[in-house]
């Protein structure tokens, strides 16, 4: 199954939309996703346009990874913008290798993501963005919505001086958090996004990591609707659903829509 409006072939295509996963479960969640696309309207109805206006879309489908370099292998070779599903956000690690040397990498999560170890492991969902801030600089991160995280991963933050936004920043002044993004957009030529869907309140959207005291949708389009740089590429991860979840899939796709929609900014 392909998303209701992916309908251009490869060679014409703009954007090309992959699914990676490496158990079933997960390939059947990003399925679901796909026929829940088609419960939906393409118009951004704030800004009085469809949300894939500019956009040659192709899906490509499901790739099943049996090595994480296989990510960044398949997105290198395209040549085209990615906009790319899968559930572990570990696999941002990799996608996120096709970033050049002037982007910039903006994080939407509730998580940190910055353990050292996490169940005896280096590299996993909660220890990915520790492991990117080892071969980048801090400098190029920013991440909005955290509200979950251990002493240890505080500490980095701080140590650091890496750029973040807190769920209650926003809830408390949008306007100032929207100020504090444009000026780190600015500073470079192209954004790469990865957006964890833990980082809206789970009231909304069902994720396998839910936090109290989220995002809720419209705060979430009003930062969207504010980013104005090129994209490189985005991904978008750690969603669940069941064949019963339609209401919490539209939800989610809600915000794919707007996510995608920001591609836009490539083809002025």
């Amino acid at each position: 199954m392909k998303f209701s409006f992916a309908t251009e072939s490869f060679e014409k295509s703009n954007l090309v939309i992959f699914g990676f996963y490496k158990e079933k479960n997960e390939e059947k969640i990003l399925n679901i996703l796909r026929k829940f696309s088609y419960e939906l309207e393409p118009i951004d109805i704030k800004n009085k346009r469809n949300y894939f206006e500019k956009l040659k879309i192709y899906d490509f489908g499901n790739l099943k990874i049996n090595y994480f370099d296989k990510i960044f292998e398949t997105l290198s070779k395209i040549n085209k913008y990615s906009f790319n599903i899968f559930i572990p956000h570990l696999f941002s690690l990799f996608s996120i290798g096709i970033c050049k040397e002037n982007d910039g990498i903006i994080v939407f999560d509730a998580h940190a993501d910055l353990k050292d170890i996490y169940k005896n492991e280096k590299y996993n969902r909660a220890t990915w963005l520790r492991r990117l801030l080892e071969i980048i600089d801090e400098d190029k991160v920013l991440l909005i919505g955290i509200r979950s995280l251990d002493e240890d991963e505080l500490y980095f933050l701080e140590e650091n001086n890496i750029n973040y936004i807190t769920s209650f920043e926003i809830h408390e002044n949008i306007k100032k958090c929207l100020r504090k993004i444009k000026k780190f957009e600015k500073k470079f030529e192209s954004i790469y996004i990865s957006f964890d869907i833990d980082v809206i309140d789970s009231c909304y959207v069902k994720t396998f990591y839910p936090e109290a005291y989220g995002l809720n949708l419209f705060e979430m389009y009003e930062i969207l609707d504010n980013i104005s740089n090129k994209i490189r590429a985005i991904d978008f991860c750690e969603f669940y659903l069941e064949e019963k979840d339609l209401e919490y899939g539209k939800n989610a796709l809600s915000i794919l829509f707007k996510l995608i929609s920001l591609f836009r900014n490539n083809f002025p």
